[in-house]
């Protein structure tokens, strides 16, 4: 590995730069279409797309966010009536949160944003080069 201390050659910059990329970019998209939702926003509504339904905890551990940037993100998108909570049958301690029926409809249309602007971004990649990329990002692991 060349130099950790030269900015240009710093894996952890590179990585860095590419995310905040990409996120002013969504960013701008999803603004442009009228889309009232952040990238980080964004990426719970696909989480609870996927899983159905999470905790707070849940949310919180796969997004790498403390509890109170967590709970910001959400009362943001429960105010814009995206996702709905409702108390667990199991532990009546934790809250469930779901995607609402406008939640639904609203992930759609910003997948579709977000397709198109990771398509334009990745253009120069072949398809063999982006998946050797999401493979070696995913070798990184926590510490």
């Amino acid at each position: 590995m060349k130099s950790f201390n030269n900015y240009d050659d710093n894996i952890l910059f590179v990585l860095s730069s590419a995310h905040w990329k990409m996120n002013r970019v969504l960013r701008q998209r999803f603004k442009k279409e009228k889309l009232q939702v952040s990238p980080d926003q964004w990426l719970i509504m696909l989480n609870l797309m996927d899983q159905g339904s999470m905790t707070q905890k849940q949310l919180a551990n796969s997004q790498y966010k403390d509890k109170s940037s967590i709970k910001r993100l959400l009362d943001h998108l429960k105010d814009k009536g995206l996702i709905q909570k409702k108390k667990s049958k199991k532990d009546l301690r934790k809250n469930l949160v779901f995607l609402s029926g406008k939640g639904h409809e609203v992930i759609i249309e910003m997948n579709e944003v977000a397709q198109k602007a990771f398509q334009t971004a990745c253009n120069d990649l072949k398809e063999v080069e982006l998946n050797a990329l999401k493979r070696l990002i995913n070798m990184i692991e926590e510490t």
